[in-house]
């Protein structure tokens, strides 16, 4: 009798066992959605051509995201008369179409969408539609960077 209980309590260990076991698909924070991970930019520009500005975000697998933007003033719409850069980091959740962005003490609530190479996120409104990085998008920001460099 005790050897059939020995024998019961090692399955039912054993069951239990695997049934914690994770797959190993499971290796991703719960709270980052894998579509979003990567480079992400978006540019907007004055209709006159007095401005211009550039933003780069970047998800990390990990659940932390970096920010980094150019204010660039021009004349003739070509000539760059002055330039702005700045950036933030912090962390986010990003799960069903929900994304929370915590940097500097603050956290956004706003939404995503993703379709093809486009990002979409929506917050109190706004919305900003991001492409995925490449190398055409790569070399408008290493120009402006060294614009900002040379100053």
């Amino acid at each position: 009798m005790k050897k059939n209980r020995i024998l019961f309590l090692l399955g039912l260990l054993l069951i239990v066992s695997f049934s914690f076991t994770a797959c190993g698909g499971d290796d991703e924070d719960d709270n980052v959605a894998s579509g979003i991970v990567g480079e992400w930019a978006s540019q907007d520009e004055a209709s006159d051509g007095s401005w211009m500005y550039l933003e780069r975000i970047k998800f990390e697998k990990n659940g932390t995201f970096t920010v980094v933007f150019y204010s660039i003033y021009l004349s003739n719409g070509s000539t760059i008369t002055g330039i702005e850069k700045g950036g933030f980091s912090g962390s986010y959740k990003a799960d069903n179409g929900q994304l929370s962005l915590t940097y500097e003490g603050k956290t956004g609530n706003g939404t995503y969408s993703i379709s093809g190479n486009q990002l979409t996120v929506v917050n109190n409104g706004d919305m900003i539609t991001y492409d995925k990085m490449d190398s055409n998008i790569s070399e408008i920001f290493d120009k402006a960077e060294r614009a900002y460099q040379n100053q």
